[in-house]
């Protein structure tokens, strides 16, 4: 199942076109072609390229501009197939299941989005995101902004007794325990992702409800390749990163709580896997970037999350967005490895592939390790 794994994940490269490029220049962007504007959004038949709405035998077109997607796309793929199991084509349902991707793009590429769809703003999010921002932050003033919320709290302890933070077997019970174990930019990291986790809980789907937590886990992994990655080149700032990485994973949670909705209309028509990766892949972005919209996030948070003009346009977006697209590779493959779709060195095989420096993909591909196992590397 894995060498076959992978040896889909290398077919669909190939069938992506173009060479990967082997040469990686942060700030720079490819020119794979963009995803529609926010505003512009594509007809059931041109949700899949040119094969029909429900065959996902040829991956959809990248939904970001980015030397790294060719691979990304790939990787991603390998991951919805595995949460969503498309299988065959739907036969005599056809019919039935194009009308479903064609109401949901209705709906989701409408001027008026139903707040239904997309989830609220963490309250504390703008007062936390400032706090980030400020060079005089002290973990002492996060810390009093995050006990302004005990679910927030409860939360970030979580967080801080994973394998990635906590080495020791002393449990951490406290946010000042938080706060020494992790340090103030632990502790940013730690406030950041326990905000945005809530998001991903209190949907009622029966269909694929496992979809939400992996997009979930994906996604904490991701934002934290991407501090990793921001860390490490210095291309963006790392906090900047870790929060459109967040933001990235919305348009896609989106995307699927409409289908889910929309088959809910549809009694007696089966749901289709292939249909949900459609539309996962194919708005998942622009979604994104919407969403951040409604959110007041800042012009490069949104600029990063858009189509190659927008990213040049405004300054230090393109960065940000190279970082983004690392940290959504790196969280993608790691949970593929995780749950034994590839193995670890095809991972890392990919990982070449999109060009990136064997120093970087090493750094970050450590960092996305429990603790215990870090502290287990030769030379540490």
């Amino acid at each position: 199942m894995i060498h076959a794994a992978f040896a889909v994940a290398v077919a669909m490269l190939a069938l992506l076109g173009g060479q990967v490029l082997l040469h990686f220049r942060p700030g720079r962007r490819g020119s794979m072609p963009a995803h529609a504007p926010a505003a512009s959004w594509p007809d059931v038949e041109a949700l899949s390229g040119d094969r029909t709405p429900v065959n996902i035998d040829t991956p959809p077109a990248p939904s970001s501009v980015s030397l790294l997607a060719p691979v990304l796309v790939a990787a991603n793929d390998l991951l919805w197939r595995h949460v969503f199991s498309p299988g065959s084509a739907p036969g005599e349902s056809a019919i039935a299941q194009r009308e479903v991707q064609s109401a949901v793009c209705a709906v989701l590429g409408s001027g008026e989005l139903a707040d239904h769809f997309f989830p609220r703003r963490p309250l504390l999010m703008p007062e936390l995101h400032a706090a980030m921002r400020s060079e005089r932050a002290s973990a002492n003033r996060l810390a009093k902004i995050v006990a302004q919320d005990p679910v927030l709290v409860a939360d970030m302890l979580r967080l801080a007794n994973s394998g990635f933070y906590n080495t020791s077997s002393t449990p951490v019970e406290t946010l000042q325990r938080a706060i020494a174990i992790c340090g103030n930019d632990g502790l940013q990291s730690l406030a950041a992702t326990a905000l945005m986790q809530p998001v991903f809980r209190g949907g009622k789907e029966e269909v694929y409800a496992n979809f939400p937590p992996l997009l979930w886990e994906r996604s904490a992994r991701a934002a934290r390749a991407a501090t990793l990655y921001a860390q490490h080149t210095r291309c963006c700032d790392y906090s900047a990163a870790q929060l459109v990485t967040l933001l990235a994973a919305l348009g896609p949670l989106v995307a699927f709580r409409a289908t889910v909705r929309q088959y809910e209309e549809a009694p007696g028509l089966e749901p289709h896997g292939a249909v949900f990766i459609a539309l996962v892949e194919t708005l998942g972005r622009s979604l994104s970037q919407q969403l951040a919209l409604r959110w007041n996030s800042s012009e490069r948070l949104v600029a990063a999350l858009g189509i190659e003009a927008e990213m040049v346009a405004v300054e230090g977006a393109a960065e940000l967005a190279i970082a983004l697209d690392c940290g959504e590779l790196f969280g993608t493959l790691s949970l593929l490895a995780s749950e034994q779709i590839l193995t670890e060195e095809a991972c890392r095989q990919m990982l070449v592939q999109a060009g990136l420096p064997r120093e970087i993909h090493e750094t970050v591909w450590a960092g996305l390790l429990p603790a215990h196992a870090r502290q287990d590397q030769p030379g540490r």
